[in-house]
């Protein structure tokens, strides 16, 4: 019987690994965002056009940083823009890769079209998850098997 794959053995793992954060909650928190649900005004870029919609949610992130960088000098509400504590390095994937997965999570029910003002709203939140779960992710570097070792 092994523990490790087991429910309460990942998330037995997850707190003797990490600094209190209830990762668990947290990610249900960020993955059930309110802000996922279509807005009036919303930016929307045709699904064929992948390319167009990963710039747009990059210009979005520019603004988002420049804006907080305006407010204050490199705070820590600005570093979450930098996605230091994003694991995507250590799943041999890009940040450009995780962009993507946003953007896709975004299609409309048709998959016509990508609404990137959508990805936005949800990146923000992982953004702020992420900078508030410090390294609990990162260090060690998180991977397959290191969660199945925990």
């Amino acid at each position: 019987d092994d523990d490790s794959l087991t429910a309460s053995g990942m998330v037995a793992a997850l707190k003797k690994h990490g600094d209190g954060t209830n990762v668990i909650k947290e990610s249900i928190t960020t993955f059930s965002n309110p802000d996922g649900s279509d807005k009036k005004g919303d930016a929307k870029i045709s699904a064929d056009n992948m390319d167009q919609a990963l710039q747009s949610l990059k210009e979005l992130v520019q603004k988002a940083k420049d804006a907080e960088e305006k407010k204050k000098k490199k705070s820590k509400s600005t570093a979450k823009w930098d996605f230091g504590t994003s694991p995507h390095a250590q799943f041999g994937k890009t940040f450009d890769d995780t962009l993507k997965a946003f953007l896709l999570w975004a299609r409309t029910e048709e998959k016509k079209e990508i609404n990137v003002s959508k990805a936005f709203r949800r990146l923000e939140s992982y953004a702020s998850w992420m900078d508030d779960t410090g390294t609990v992710l990162v260090e060690p570097p998180l991977s397959a098997s290191s969660v199945k070792d925990a």
